[in-house]
């Protein structure tokens, strides 16, 4: 009896696991990489006088990991 409810306690524990890295990842993904690129590719684009980056602001899906890096970390 005692092995039926550990199994299962385990299962839920493992399925609680995946649903908080979905969790974690929807966070991150959308809280730094959208909203950051929003706010920072108009900032960058200011302090290059319009040369950087070369991706329009609606194009962060399809910028390097490198442009990404710098428009949101900036």
């Amino acid at each position: 009896m005692e092995e039926i409810v550990f199994g299962v306690l385990k299962g839920l524990l493992n399925l609680a696991s995946i649903v908080i890295r979905f969790l974690v990842w929807l966070i991150v993904d959308l809280w730094i990489l959208v909203i950051g690129w929003y706010v920072g590719w108009p900032i960058l684009r200011f302090f290059t006088l319009n040369i950087y980056p070369t991706e329009s602001i609606n194009d962060h899906e399809r910028a390097s990991d490198i442009t990404g890096v710098i428009v949101v970390e900036r």
